[in-house]
């Protein structure tokens, strides 16, 4: 076999073919670079400039169908309120009894009202209404009452709410062994059971007062009727009362340092709705600065019994505060039995150099003035004495009437005796600061005043029960029905006695004596007008304003309306629409 191989052409100059050949690869690959890459990417360039602009045309759509999404979210949706949550309120006083028959203090008088219920309560217009009676009427003598229960009110054990309740309820009361402070509301009056659902009261003489006693709480006798009167008072079943008929049943109370707790459930079986909340939980503080302090750091959600001066300072974003105008009266009563007092000269000097709108700035003007013994819109208020008298010429004229005469320092003698009063307060709430300006005013007509400031533990017992002062800063508690007879009927002007002023007066008496027994309204609200006639011209004390229950609450929660209270307490009125929570739903427009 032939095998030939073909020589390669070797170059005349290899390293020159060399150099040739790389220069060609490189103007080739320059030629594929800017083919391929620096014209691509300059395509690129091109078209990413016109992806950014419709990027920022979708980006601004966007944020504006967004922005216009929050706005209609802001028309067509609300927040509502919701079933469910805690409701935590915050109130003074100790939390040790909470029985009807025995609460005193505002936290023991809220847990008894949310417990259980009465025969009858106050609307929102503060008529009355019934509660867990169905209905109720008076005869012709206006000495029987009638009262019909609802047949579907229940103790939240199962057991129905029955006729035998109220009586054991009323004699328990009426019982001296048990010591309730209800007793002398209830002396006299008899009560029966004339079926399951049916009731009797029949007073001793015409009362038409009477049905305003009715918003009395029930205890159920089926719990307690085996417990003798006298060991009532010591029950668990105050501080524990897993009994009772109201919107919510008792958890627990537990005590801590500062302040005790008390924890309600709704109860499911009210005769009234469901209340929203799944709890409410009453904060009994022993502080009031404390309470204050718990509301502004968040640790409840409302607070009651605020003065003035922290309704002012707690206005806040997200913070609702109302004054609610309570059926009480706030006076500055003369001991009129004190020598100097005994002068209606001073008496009316006094009244006149009372300057109520300076005192009530002193207030923030939270509160309403008063010039009488009865409210607007009760029966025998008459608006045309209903004015201010300030006028502090006339008070000195009638000091130097009196014999009361300044000497060169501008002190008031009397036959070589200044003209000295004790005004006498309680140390607790917004006292202080009135008490301070009264002093201020009533100084300037060179009178000197002596303010004493009491604590409240021993306000009754030191100062109210032996009528121990000249002059005494005191709120009454008035009601819907004009009956006063116990604040200025002569019969009450003795120590233990609520009239304060220890007022007497013929013509006063025979009228709060009319107005309490006759039952045509004509009738009565002319006896009352009668009465504060004599009042005016008496001049037993200074009517000051209309006192307030301070409430505040975060937007949070809601249901407290800001209308007038007979009693603190009844700001529960509409309690099942009170709510904790907040959900968004769809508004209909």
């Amino acid at each position: 076999m032939n095998l030939s191989f073909k020589k390669p052409k070797i170059p005349d100059n290899p390293s020159e073919t060399i150099k040739d050949r790389l220069e060609e690869i490189e103007q080739a690959t320059v030629s594929h670079a800017q083919k391929y890459l620096v014209r691509r990417w300059a395509n690129f360039r091109d078209v990413g400039q016109k992806a950014l602009i419709w990027l920022i045309v979708v980006m601004a759509i966007s944020i504006g169908v967004i922005q216009q999404t929050k706005a209609l979210d802001g028309f067509y949706k609300v927040s509502i309120p919701a079933v469910g949550g805690v409701y935590s309120e915050g109130v003074v006083g100790r939390a040790e009894n909470f029985n009807p028959m025995f609460a005193s203090s505002e936290a023991e008088a809220t847990v008894s009202h949310l417990l259980f219920s009465g025969l009858l309560k106050y609307d929102a217009s503060n008529n009355l209404t019934g509660d867990l009676a169905s209905g109720w009427n008076a005869d012709e003598t206006g000495k029987v009452y009638t009262v019909t229960l609802r047949a579907d009110a229940r103790w939240q054990d199962g057991t129905p709410v029955r006729s035998d309740d109220v009586v054991y309820t009323v004699h328990t009361i009426q019982d001296p062994a048990t010591r309730s402070p209800l007793e002398s509301s209830w002396r006299g009056v008899s009560v029966q059971a004339l079926d399951p659902t049916t009731v009797r009261f029949t007073l001793p003489s015409p009362f038409p007062p009477f049905p305003y006693s009715l918003t009395l709480g029930i205890i159920p006798q089926h719990i307690l009727g085996d417990t003798p009167a006298y060991q009532l008072r010591t029950s668990s079943f105050n501080l524990q009362p897993t009994v009772g008929d109201g919107p919510f049943s008792f958890q627990e109370a537990r005590a801590f340092q500062n302040h005790e707790e008390v924890k309600l459930v709704r109860n499911p079986g009210f005769y009234g709705g469901q209340a929203k909340p799944d709890r409410f939980v009453v904060e009994a503080y022993q502080n009031y600065d404390d309470m204050v302090d718990a509301f502004r750091n968040h640790e409840i959600s409302a607070a009651g019994g605020l003065r003035p001066a922290e309704l002012t300072s707690l206005k806040a974003q997200g913070v609702q505060r109302f004054n609610a105008p309570l059926q009480h009266a706030t006076f500055a009563f003369f001991k009129t039995s004190q020598i100097e007092l005994q002068d209606i000269h001073v008496r009316q000097a006094l009244t006149l150099a009372t300057d109520k709108t300076t005192l009530l700035k002193k207030l923030d003007n939270w509160f309403t003035p008063i010039n009488l013994p009865l409210l607007k819109g009760q029966i025998g208020y008459n608006p045309a004495l209903d004015v201010s008298s300030y006028n502090q010429v006339q008070a000195g004229a009638l000091l130097d009437q009196a014999g009361w005469v300044k000497d060169a320092s501008g002190v008031r003698h009397k036959d070589g005796k200044p003209l000295e009063l004790n005004l006498v307060a309680s140390s607790s709430d917004e006292y202080p600061i009135v008490a301070a300006e009264l002093q201020r005013q009533w100084q300037s007509l060179g009178i000197t005043i002596h303010t004493s400031l009491i604590k409240p533990s021993d306000f009754q017992q030191n100062v109210i029960i032996p009528h121990n002062y000249d002059i005494l800063l005191y709120e009454l508690a008035i009601g819907q029905d004009p009956d006063v007879f116990a604040y200025w009927h002569s019969s009450q002007a003795v120590e233990k006695g609520l009239n304060l002023s220890e007022y007497r007066s013929q013509r006063a008496d025979e009228a709060l004596e009319g107005g309490r027994t006759r039952i045509n309204p004509t009738l009565r609200a002319a006896k009352y007008t009668a009465f504060l006639d004599q009042w005016v011209a008496d001049d037993p004390a200074v009517a000051l304003y209309q006192p307030g229950y301070g409430y505040a609450f975060r937007s949070s929660v809601s249901g407290f309306q800001a209308h007038t209270l007979v009693d603190p307490v009844d700001r529960f009125t509409n309690i099942t629409d009170w709510t904790a929570e907040n959900r968004q739903a769809i508004a209909t427009h």
